[in-house]
């Protein structure tokens, strides 16, 4: 599932049960395990220089985010693509 910063998941929440149909077959498409995400709409709205370096910033924040919470980077961004993926933990 891509996402843009202005639509961040909220990964602690995520559950098939609060997906759309759409969102539902994407998720499951990836996996629990893997998310795709995308800058195309990091700046989008900005009127302002400082309205696109909080915006910017917001993104930032949001990639610290995924990093802290195990999510890695699979393979290069291509193309506004990237896909991250999370190990899951392993109870012993």
């Amino acid at each position: 599932m891509c996402q843009s910063p202005s639509t961040p998941l909220d990964f602690e929440n995520l559950s098939n049960d609060n997906l759309s149909d759409e969102e539902t077959e994407e998720y499951n498409e990836e996996g629990e395990n893997s998310i795709c995400i995308r800058a195309k709409w990091t700046i989008d709205g900005a009127k302002t220089i400082d309205e696109a370096i909080e915006l910017l910033n917001e993104f930032i924040r949001h990639l610290k985010y995924l990093k802290e919470e195990g999510w890695e980077l699979r393979d290069e961004i291509s193309d506004d693509y990237g896909h991250l993926y999370k190990t899951p933990l392993v109870n012993n």
